[in-house]
């Protein structure tokens, strides 16, 4: 294969090994190529040929706790705060499946609890469920809370499709899915890279002589575009660096480094929100996930906390959060027209902006929405943990959007698709259907990384570049869908 791959473009392969790594070999060239002038014409662009593999950019923030320490939390004063999806049920007023079912569902309620993947849903590489990874786990569990009667896949290409997990990841990886016949009915991705890196060496594997960033984002929005036409809704979460994107420090660029694939027009992208004002469950049935630390009040020492059961929402704040929401727009896509109207209210209310030369008010807008990004509980490995991000905010609105599928699947025998167009329409006709998030900004990239020089975009009324339309009123979200489902005849 390596002769032949020779051969076609004129140059030569070289054999690497990684220095941690030497039983693993790829082939990468080291200097220019050719393509064979018959087919020119027909090539968008290139992967695989002279960068190389590396670890991603996954987007969660991590606190653990298991039953043996909680005494010594304890001694040390610590607090640890839960959201469990009981909250995020009642907070978004989504329909409780394990009580009432769905509309339309295969599963039956008893087989709910531990149910294994499939292995006909588990796609990819390295995909081997007895060591698994800790980041697809809270992706799985969020969804699940949500929505425990859907079928879980996993889809796993890590680095690229290559037998050995190598190559290049986002264009690759959508091409591949949409050469399959079955697939699930809502994706979430929590991971991505600087829309300016992803053909620069920095992260991506697409060829610097003859690809550029906008030829690859391109071409790969096509493939998004592909699998949204299919019926598929796609939710990716939008960073946890602010305006200024993970590939910045301190805030002394002179551009803003949005993040790629949630830019990406033909998708979902979802920030994060927080709550204030907090309140806590005070019932004497309470799960065990609820047995927690909560801070000391005044000359009382800390003691088990309460799950939260109440506050107000917000845009997630570095102070309390160490990360701020990933929004912006993107530097190479267009503005789509299904948001024309929502951007321009957002810069007629907002008068007070970045310096323009930082970002381009014109292209494409995220997030889309949002849902909570802080707090987040799971199990891994039988270890308890919190987490953060906007690696908890896309699943649990894909875990919401597979609710809102069945309802449409019983009047139309259709999913909803590519989800966009429906949620900025929706947001006019039925401003219930969101919390509108006006409280907060995503000026900082990080904590570590919080000074005067950085710029950012703030929370208002309506769609705005921080938490997108807001969260969910999902029992609002299903009257609107039933009440558009019988304007067009399908009830």
């Amino acid at each position: 294969m390596v002769k032949h791959a020779s051969k076609l473009f004129s140059t030569k392969f070289y054999p690497y090994t990684h220095v941690q790594n030497t039983k693993r070999k790829i082939h990468r060239i080291s200097g220019q190529y050719q393509i064979p002038d018959e087919i020119y014409s027909c090539v968008d662009l290139t992967v695989g040929l002279d960068t190389f593999p590396i670890e991603r950019n996954i987007f969660d923030r991590q606190q653990k706790f298991t039953d043996d320490n909680v005494d010594s939390l304890q001694q040390q004063l610590k607090s640890v705060d839960v959201i469990i999806p009981e909250l995020v049920i009642d907070y978004y007023k989504i329909p409780n499946v394990k009580k009432t079912g769905l509309p339309r569902n295969d599963v039956s309620q008893s087989s709910i609890q531990y149910r294994p993947l499939s292995s006909k849903h588990i796609l990819g590489v390295r995909n081997n469920q007895s060591n698994p990874d800790l980041e697809a786990f809270l992706d799985v569990e969020q969804m699940s809370g949500i929505n425990p009667l859907a079928e879980n896949w996993f889809i796993n290409y890590e680095s690229g499709v290559n037998p050995d997990g190598s190559g290049e990841n986002f264009y690759t990886t959508i091409l591949t899915l949409n050469q399959l016949d079955h697939l699930p009915q809502v994706l979430s991705i929590s991971y991505g890279d600087p829309e300016i890196g992803l053909c620069k060496g920095f992260t991506g594997d697409c060829n610097t002589t003859f690809n550029s960033n906008e030829i690859y984002i391109r071409r790969t929005n096509i493939e998004f575009m592909k699998l949204s036409m299919r019926g598929i809704s796609i939710l990716v979460s939008s960073g946890d660096s602010g305006a200024n994107g993970f590939f910045e420090t301190n805030c002394t660029n002179k551009i803003f480094y949005p993040e790629y694939p949630t830019a990406c027009p033909y998708l979902t992208s979802v920030g994060a929100t927080q709550l204030i004002d907090i309140e806590y469950n005070n019932s004497e049935k309470l799960p065990r996930a609820c047995s927690v630390i909560i801070p000391p009040v005044g000359n009382r020492n800390a003691t088990l906390a309460h799950c939260i059961s109440n506050g107000t929402e917000v845009a997630v704040d570095t102070g309390y959060t160490g990360y701020t929401s990933g929004g912006g727009f993107s530097s190479y896509t267009s503005q789509p027209l299904y948001q024309k109207r929502a951007v321009n209210k957002y810069f007629k209310l907002m008068k007070c902006q970045p310096p323009t030369s930082m970002y381009n008010r014109r292209n494409r807008g995220f997030p889309d929405v949002s849902a909570f990004g802080t707090h987040g509980f799971f199990v891994f490995n039988g270890t308890y943990h919190t987490f953060g991000g906007t690696s908890m905010s896309a699943p649990l609105w894909a875990g919401i959007v597979s609710i809102l599928n069945s309802y449409s699947l019983k009047r139309t025998n259709k999913t909803l698709g590519f989800l966009n167009p429906l949620l900025y329409k929706m947001s006019e006709e039925c401003p219930k259907c969101f919390n509108d998030i006006t409280l907060g900004d995503n000026k900082c990239p990080d904590a570590s990384y919080c000074t005067s020089k950085c710029q950012g975009f703030q929370a208002t009324r309506g769609w705005d570049p921080v938490t997108g339309l807001g969260s969910p009123n999902v029992e609002q979200m299903i009257k609107y869908i039933n009440r558009l489902l019988k304007k067009k005849n399908y009830l």
